[in-house]
């Protein structure tokens, strides 16, 4: 029997070596996405190697072919694919239905296996460590509407866009000229 180590569920798990990374997950009760039943014909089953590389068994054709379509790195596997001879830790990436949808967006996009050059901005507004404890709610909306609002004017007038907002900061991208995996064409 080996060990995994699972991550982020903090799980040790047995495996018997005839079975696969995805096969003693499901068998301890960790509902693990695998979309196509384990076939190595997606890849919502990956994992991250974190340790024990060297005990997994090494890619089937399927893995490869989905591995070298996606660019993966070599210590992301398919955990329907892959068997393991001894103690490994691995980190579960696709854990539920958004991380689904994120992954269909990535291949249907096309986004995936291409280099790009681009330039990246994260702003933010200044002094904004405690903005939302010391003004009164109606007066945020009001005022990181109008920031977000001419953040954009400014980004869009420069040919950029803004994939992302995380509270009061913004990331805008430049330099590409097709839209992102995580923003909606028009």
């Amino acid at each position: 029997m080996s060990i995994i180590t699972c991550l982020p569920d903090n799980r040790l798990i047995e495996v018997k070596s005839s079975e696969t990374v995805l096969e003693g997950l499901l068998n301890d009760g960790i509902n693990h996405a695998n979309v196509c039943g384990g076939q190595g014909n997606c890849s919502t089953c990956r994992v991250m190697i974190l340790d024990g590389i060297g005990k997994c068994s090494s890619p089937t054709p399927a893995e490869s072919e989905l591995a070298q379509k996606l660019d993966f790195p070599f210590h992301i596997r398919l955990a329907c694919q892959t068997k393991i001879s001894g103690s490994v830790t691995i980190r579960r990436l696709v854990i539920d239905q958004d991380d689904i949808d994120f992954i269909d967006d990535q291949l249907t996009s096309g986004a995936i296996n291409s280099e790009r050059s681009v330039a990246l901005l994260v702003a933010s507004i200044q002094g904004a460590n405690n903005f939302d404890e010391v003004n009164f709610h109606y007066d945020i909306i009001y005022i990181m509407s109008r920031y977000f609002h001419r953040m954009q004017k400014v980004i869009e007038r420069y040919e950029g866009s803004i994939p992302n907002i995380m509270g009061v900061r913004l990331l805008a991208v430049f330099g590409i000229n097709e839209c992102l995996p995580l923003k909606r064409c028009p």
